[in-house]
């Protein structure tokens, strides 16, 4: 009885969903003199929809829902591009013109010998861009030819020449990353890279299927798009977190105000769909933990609570901009992230399209990975 439930409650969030005005995104990609461009690679950042250009350059996205979207184009011979469009009451068409790039040797020498990454520098940004442990061990990087990797001082740089495919076993997609530029410094054991990727479900049998329904539960849980989703919904302390103004930071190190956040306080309804962060200029801390989070939580003082380290599965943010229900922002240059959030990398993510549903398989106050 308590499978058959949670399958109501999941069908009824899906209808629910589909219920929602649906909205179309149209264009048209040409080059900088006018020209159509036909098979061009066109997604929409961190979802399942991806297409390419006809023979007139056109392509299209339907059944989208009012939110923020990312549309990015890639095509051989061209800079890729990435727009940022908000729908909110009706449908758009972005039409987008891309610009010639000199294209190096290893992009356009087609039947010649892969040239692959170093073995010691792919060990290295696989343990950075994918991660070492838990999900990330059931993550493979199909084809490291499409990746530059190179040394220089005490970093390690790179970048991909297509899209990286990276096949994770673990959540049951098939992820599609162009990496705009990655830097790795070993000494000081700090990371930083950017680029756009498309996901792609696997198919499996029934039994993998409920393996990667188990671990999307997990690692949705807890998570920053879960934090998202729960600030719009302003259910944050029912969804299980905390959130703590920080008044000084100078991290790891960091001082809290005592008592937890009205996370009400901290956003403004902008409309039906967008909600916006009020305070751009302020740290947050964030915890996450079901069994203790309760906006009845009164501090014994009013002192400042000093942290020498970040708790485990807690989270430091400033953020601005405006974030829509399924937790994309509108404006990811605007964010800065530490600890729990900024080290699930590749092996934990998850598309857009997701939604959370638990069929009692796991305990939500003990799934944090």
């Amino acid at each position: 009885m308590k499978h058959l439930f949670s399958l109501i409650i999941l069908c009824a969030l899906r209808i629910s969903l589909f219920a929602q005005a649906t909205y179309t995104i149209t264009g048209i990609i040409t080059d900088t003199t006018g020209t159509k461009i036909p098979s061009a690679t066109v997604f929409v950042a961190g979802s399942e929809k991806a297409t390419v250009t006809d023979g007139n350059g056109n392509f299209v996205f339907r059944n989208m829902l009012p939110g923020n979207y990312q549309l990015v184009v890639n095509m051989l011979g061209y800079n890729y591009v990435k727009q940022s469009i908000t729908l909110k009451d009706k449908s758009e068409t972005v039409n987008i013109a891309l610009g010639e790039k000199q294209v190096e040797l290893q992009e356009v020498v087609i039947g010649a010998k892969k040239i692959m990454p170093k073995p010691r520098l792919l060990r290295l940004f696989t343990k950075i861009f994918i991660g070492e442990y838990g999900f990330a061990t059931d993550c493979k990087i199909l084809n490291p030819e499409v990746l530059k990797l190179k040394e220089a001082d005490v970093s390690i740089f790179g970048k991909s020449y297509d899209f990286l495919l990276v096949e994770n076993n673990s959540l049951g997609y098939r992820i599609k990353y162009l990496l705009k530029f990655f830097q790795y410094t070993p000494v000081r054991n700090s990371y930083f890279y950017d680029g756009d990727f498309s996901f792609e479900p696997m198919v499996g049998t029934p039994e993998q299927q409920a393996i990667w329904e188990k671990n999307r539960r997990i690692a949705y849980l807890g998570s920053f798009m879960h934090y998202l989703r729960s600030m719009h919904a302003q259910n944050t302390n029912k969804e299980g977190f905390l959130t703590y103004e920080v008044t000084k930071m100078d991290y790891p190190v960091m001082d809290l105000k005592p008592a937890p956040v009205n996370t009400e306080q901290m956003v403004r309804r902008v409309d039906g769909s967008q909600a916006e962060f009020k305070f751009n200029n302020l740290w947050f801390y964030v915890a996450y933990d079901p069994r203790k989070s309760t906006p009845d939580y009164v501090p014994n003082s009013d002192k400042d609570v000093r942290l020498f380290h970040i708790g485990r599965g807690a989270s430091v943010f400033r953020i601005g901009g405006q974030f829509d229900s399924r937790g994309s922002l509108n404006a990811y240059e605007n964010i800065q992230i530490k600890g729990y959030w900024a080290g699930k990398r590749i092996a934990y993510q998850l598309p857009y399209e997701y939604i959370y549903s638990n069929d009692g398989s796991i305990d939500s106050t003990t799934a944090h990975p």
